[in-house]
């Protein structure tokens, strides 16, 4: 549905990762009236955590259950990437497996195969592997894939400015030199850079620095037989994307891997020494010992929400009078921008959300969608009328108008800016 609202003119968005860009995507196709201004410090794609991110997409957590949000988040992230796709070919591959290297991963392995047939395939022995690997087997992530998400990101804008000539523009190494006016809307949609300010800093989140390493892809060789001479060294088999703990994936050279990526909690990064020890101990039984020095390697730093009980949600919503925020995306944003961006853009447009089911005392959806499977398979046993388990849950929730993503923090968020002694200030837009 299209909104118009005439007294909306413009809205500056600052940060052109993937949250930034995403919040201007759907805010001009959403609304047919509003202009969107995005600023960006540096070129998109270049800067950020956006723009070394891995571009691994699929909908599992580590576990393997779905993620929040999973499945709405591939749908949504899907089309827009369609949508840059018109500009330029921005995916890497569409071969994503996650193999077990213990017990335990095989089981989950198992369990994934079994609980969501529609996302992945039947559990897959190590010799049914398309590919030669010493695990104990594994399953193809049959929605998930690898995007260059740097090239993602300009095709992106570029796909908006052609779109909307008229209505979106991009500035580069610039911001308002002047502070707007308090009537206009203004969005902060970036990642670590907005920490350094109080009014930021006081969001539920840390800064996690991570660095991965891209590395020569292994090479195999046909030896020499008395009738066929030795063929040359090429790419070893092993080039689709692989979840093993850390992730293995290809690059758009055929002849490197990107191997990540750690989860630095400390103020500086870790030496190359920790980071190699660090990716060998869960890569190790796919690719031996890695290269100590590697060919180039990729340092950013992501914003981690607070866990809450759906996992870590990014914080988006009203963070002052016409100043909105959208930041937090942590290690699934390219699975989960698209949709915070369509919330955070109907917020602001100011068009109803759809209704949903909110438990009462402040039970989660996961506590809630848990006891109802459990409720259900009791009143199964009991011979129990649906009629009268449905009245039993709907005395449990109410209707809502409201996303989890724009709520959880505020609370919190409050409190900390309650209990800090340091003055405020405003936001600065340089």
């Amino acid at each position: 549905m299209m909104v118009t609202l005439p007294l909306l003119s413009s809205i500056s968005v600052y940060g052109a990762g993937l949250a930034g860009l995403s919040t201007c995507y759907h805010l001009l196709s959403l609304s047919p009236t509003t202009v969107v201004k995005l600023f960006d410090p540096h070129p998109i794609g270049t800067h950020g955590a956006s723009a070394v991110a891995a571009g691994l997409s699929h909908p599992f957590t580590p576990n393997g259950n779905l993620m929040h949000r999973g499945l709405e988040g591939l749908r949504i992230s899907r089309q827009m990437l369609a949508d840059a796709e018109t500009v330029a070919n921005c995916t890497i591959t569409k071969d994503i497996y996650r193999l077990a290297i213990t017990m335990k991963n095989e089981e989950q392995c198992r369990k994934m195969a079994a609980n969501h047939p529609n996302h992945c395939s039947q559990y897959m022995a190590s010799a049914n592997l398309p590919f030669d690997t010493p695990s104990l087997g594994g399953v193809k992530l049959t929605t998930g894939l690898v995007t260059d998400v740097p090239l993602y990101l300009q095709s992106l804008k570029t796909f908006l400015s052609h779109k909307y000539p008229s209505r979106f523009t991009f500035s580069s190494g610039s911001t308002p030199s002047t502070p707007p006016p308090p009537s206009s809307i203004h969005v902060y949609a970036g990642g670590s850079s907005l920490f350094s300010q109080p009014r930021f800093a006081a969001l539920p989140a840390a800064l996690v620095h991570g660095q991965s390493y891209l590395l020569p892809t292994p090479v195999t060789t046909t030896p020499a037989t008395p009738t066929t001479p030795a063929t040359p060294a090429t790419p070893a088999t092993l080039t689709p994307a692989v979840i093993c703990g850390k992730y293995i994936l290809p690059t758009r050279n055929p002849s490197e891997m990107l191997i990540g990526s750690t989860h630095e909690f400390g103020v500086a990064p870790l030496p190359h020494e920790t980071v190699l020890e660090t990716l060998t101990s869960q890569t190790l039984p796919l690719l031996g010992p890695l290269p100590p020095v590697p060919l180039n390697y990729t340092f950013g730093t992501r914003v981690n929400s607070q866990r809450h009980a759906l996992g870590r949600l990014p914080i988006l919503g009203l963070l002052a009078p016409n100043q909105y925020v959208f930041t937090g995306l942590g290690g699934r944003g390219v699975v989960t921008h698209g949709v915070c961006g369509e919330i955070l853009a109907r917020a602001i447009l100011g068009e109803e959300l759809p209704e949903r089911l909110r438990v009462r005392r402040g039970r989660t959806d996961a506590a809630r969608l848990g006891d109802r499977r459990g409720r259900r398979r009791s009143r199964e046993r009991r011979g129990m009328e649906d009629a009268e388990g449905a009245a039993e849950e709907e005395a449990e929730c109410e209707v809502v108008r409201e996303e989890v993503e724009m709520t959880w923090w505020r609370e919190k968020y409050d409190k900390a800016l309650a209990a800090n002694t340091e003055e405020v200030g405003s936001i600065e837009y340089h």
